[in-house]
């Protein structure tokens, strides 16, 4: 996916590790490690910086089986972020359904830095299709529960209270209303 921020132009993706991988295993996701990047190019200064990994970090998995990729760029009090969801197949077992969790992971763009993931579901509902846009400069979350329950989050909310330094944790309420979920997130755990 392309992003512009002023001059530069991204490019995120995720790729898959098939190097060494046997020709059976190339459709099984199980067997094939996923990774996020980025690269970016300043057409002004016509620079091209090589890829950066981002790192996928999981509270008790140390390869987690990564689907569903997409992200967004956004500025926050004047800096840079590529905010990234995907979502986490918990037992690695595409027959069972109830297991798969949405996450959301920053990275600040100037330093190269990652955050730790934001777990944003915590439940026995199957999440997919997260999508990310950028509208009018607020960045909203759209993702599917079972398959067919649409829901929506402004995730430019949830960043700035993330960086607002008054307090040790915040709640973030979903914008469609209907749901009410909340999110709470302890943020000694993402900022040191």
């Amino acid at each position: 996916k392309l992003h512009v921020d002023g001059t530069t132009v991204y490019c995120s993706y995720m790729k898959r590790d098939v190097e060494g991988a046997k020709e059976e295993d190339l459709l099984d996701f199980t067997k094939i490690g996923a990774k996020m990047a980025y690269v970016s190019y300043d057409y002004e200064s016509q620079q091209k910086q090589e890829e950066t990994l981002v790192k996928i970090t999981h509270d008790t998995k140390e390869n987690p089986l990564v689907m569903d990729y997409n992200s967004a760029v956004t500025r926050i009090d004047g800096n840079s972020y590529l905010v990234s969801t995907y979502t986490v197949d918990e037992d690695e077992n595409f027959n069972t359904g109830e297991d798969r969790e949405l996450y959301l992971e920053i990275s600040y763009l100037t330093n190269g830095r990652n955050y730790y993931p934001l777990h944003i579901s915590r439940d026995s509902i199957s999440q997919s299709a997260p999508r990310l846009t950028d509208i009018g400069g607020a960045v909203y979350l759209t993702w599917l529960d079972n398959g067919y329950v649409f829901r929506l989050m402004n995730v430019t909310h949830l960043l700035e209270a993330l960086f607002d330094t008054g307090s040790s944790s915040f709640t973030v309420t979903a914008d469609d209303g209907a749901t009410g979920e909340t999110v709470l997130i302890d943020k000694s755990k993402y900022l040191d």
